[in-house]
């Protein structure tokens, strides 16, 4: 535990884009958004454009979570909505309109969740010399008590107190 730098709540800090922390998630990103143009583009029948669309739809959202602070859910919120309608526009383009309207349907849903909190990060992010942790939960209250247990370890010594 002397390797922890600092920790965070990760609802609390304004500044906080966990897009820092977790550079590799880029690449994944990347590889998710290629797959779905890739089959956009050569496969479009066999599979459907829904398919595809949402390897892109999915990639791309989780950049925007990490991209803005948790703070901004009202901007990824729109930034979603935005998404998903354009991937929408684009199956309807390609001749698949009922596929553009799940779409859009499915967008409209994820952006209600990410204005609403569901879809945006809570929980702890550790520092630590060797790299970060992100240790993540779907219910805030169960972030203070972790901090709190956490808090007591680190300037206590007791491991077991974390258990």
């Amino acid at each position: 535990m002397n390797e922890v730098v600092d920790v965070l709540k990760v609802s609390d800090v304004r500044w906080l884009r966990l897009i820092r922390y977790f550079k590799e998630m880029i690449t994944f990103s990347a590889l998710w958004i290629l797959v779905g143009v890739m089959g956009l583009y050569f496969n479009v029948d066999r599979w459907g454009a829904y398919f595809w669309a949402a390897w892109i739809f999915w990639g791309v959202y989780e950049l925007l979570i990490l991209a803005f602070t948790p703070l901004s859910r009202k901007t990824v919120a729109v930034l979603t909505l935005l998404l998903a309608l354009s991937l929408g526009g684009i199956m309807a383009l390609l001749g698949q309109p009922d596929s553009g309207g799940y779409m859009a349907v499915v967008g409209i849903m994820i952006s209600i969740l990410t204005y609403g909190d569901v879809m945006i990060p809570k929980g702890v992010l550790l520092l630590t010399e060797k790299g970060a942790y992100f240790l993540a939960t779907l219910y805030e209250e169960e972030v203070g008590e972790f901090m709190e247990k956490l808090g007591k370890t680190l300037f206590h010594g007791g491991a077991s107190e974390c258990d």
